[in-house]
């Protein structure tokens, strides 16, 4: 029975690690932003310890002063609920690489083909964006 339950803890050990590129390996303890899931979520090291934490209330979190905030790291302030907004394609506040479709108040988040990214001046997918300079793409 515990070589099962050691089996088990390996595999998915080696789960977790290989679906999240984010480590704590050789950085100091603090704060950090997750490259791969970006927006809201950010990761944690303290003694080399990782712990994945994610931002509440639709705030994203920003690397350069380590604060969940309302406003975006993409250089761009696209919209992180489609509350009150016209139906139709706009930035996501979150990543470059994706944008948002608002339609009856809902948000749907829409993947650019890689290695493209949204301009919101040419509503489409591009290879640059004038509308977007991300810390996460």
């Amino acid at each position: 029975m515990n070589k099962l339950i050691f089996v088990v803890l390996a595999l998915a050990a080696v789960t977790v690690s290989a679906d999240h590129l984010d480590s704590c390996d050789g950085r100091p303890d603090g704060h950090y932003p997750c490259v791969r899931l970006g927006g809201p979520h950010y990761f944690s090291c303290y003694n080399g310890l990782l712990t994945y934490l994610t931002c509440q209330n639709h705030l994203c979190y920003n690397p350069y002063n380590y604060l969940c905030q309302q406003y975006c790291p993409t250089g761009y302030h696209g919209i992180s609920s489609c509350a009150g907004k016209r139906n139709g394609d706009y930035q996501d506040c979150f990543r470059c690489d994706r944008y948002v479709t608002c339609s009856n108040g809902i948000r749907y988040e829409r993947p650019c083909p890689c290695p493209l990214v949204w301009d919101d001046h040419a509503k489409r997918c591009l290879w640059t964006s004038n509308t977007c300079r991300s810390f996460y793409k």
